[in-house]
């Protein structure tokens, strides 16, 4: 699973928006401990194929995407 941290939660509703237009899964959720984030909620959302150019659907207030496995959370793409 892939979850996406954001600067507000305004940003994360958006993105999830944008997913599920696109045909992607996506559900909002509080930010897990491991990974920090601005406002506290998070998207989180499976990828077909990994299919990373939807990243670019997550919007300007996206910090950064994690593959995260329900324990442990790797930064796979950062906002620039």
């Amino acid at each position: 699973m892939y979850i996406a941290t954001f600067h507000s939660h305004f940003g994360a509703m958006r993105a999830a928006e944008q997913l599920k237009t696109a045909g992607i899964r996506a559900f909002l959720r509080p930010v897990p401990r491991k990974v920090s984030s601005s406002c506290g909620t998070c998207l989180a959302f499976e990828l077909p194929d990994g299919r990373t150019e939807c990243f670019s659907l997550l919007g300007d207030e996206a910090d950064a995407v994690y593959l995260y496995d329900g324990e442990q959370a790797e930064q796979v793409w950062k906002n620039s």
